[in-house]
């Protein structure tokens, strides 16, 4: 087992999906995890959205980052492999997705 593995949270995005957000209602966890891979999708002619794809070292789940933190992915403050501690999120279903 790696290092970083060891410092990811156990289920962690099991337990981002079961706690839907921060409109559930619900005690909203903070796991920690691993940034797996990033892509930048053009939204429009002035914003980029960033995908990533998230994972506690067993599970993984793509995400969209908030385009509020647009800038951190573009000074390369996340990035690829990049250890983050899940604090706010919102949770939505799309196409049987969950993003």
């Amino acid at each position: 087992m790696s290092s970083s593995a060891m410092l990811l949270t156990t289920n962690g995005i099991l337990d981002l999906i079961e706690s839907e957000g921060i409109k559930s209602g619900r005690h909203v966890k903070q796991p920690t995890l691993q940034i797996i891979n990033i892509r930048r999708v053009p939204a429009n002619a002035l914003t980029d959205v960033y995908w990533a794809i998230l994972s506690d070292g067993t599970n993984s789940i793509e995400v969209v980052i908030n385009t509020h933190l647009s800038h951190l992915v573009q000074s390369g403050q996340l990035e690829e492999y990049t250890i983050v501690k899940i604090k706010t999120y919102q949770y939505n279903v799309t196409d049987d997705n969950i993003h």
